[in-house]
């Protein structure tokens, strides 16, 4: 396997594995409730599958939720690269910075 599919399937497992449940979670709805958020996204950014996109395209699509989350309902939820705790809306800006220099040396 090539390195832009190992990282279109790792867009993939983080969309599913993390952002949909951080979604679930921080608007307080059933956990079978992801594929309707999932559909909903899709149509709103006018995807017909995600397993057609690109490593590329998945991480605007990714990106684009997260600014959606964060604009329309005031909720902050995790990007691809970033260390735990950033999407936390108590961290501050400095403490972000300070968890990305200190993932970056590990």
């Amino acid at each position: 396997m090539y390195d832009e599919e190992k990282w279109r399937l790792s867009c993939l497992r983080f969309f599913h594995g993390i952002q949909l449940e951080e979604i679930v979670d921080k608007l307080g709805l059933e956990k079978d409730a992801k594929w309707q958020i999932k559909e909903a996204f899709k149509r709103r950014l006018n995807i017909d599958s995600l397993g057609n996109l690109t490593a590329r395209e998945l991480r605007v699509f990714i990106s684009r939720i997260s600014m959606i989350m964060s604009a329309e309902f005031d909720e902050e939820i995790s990007e691809i690269g970033e260390p735990e705790g950033a999407s936390d809306e108590d961290t501050t800006l400095q403490e972000f910075f300070h968890l990305i220099y200190d993932k970056q040396k590990q």
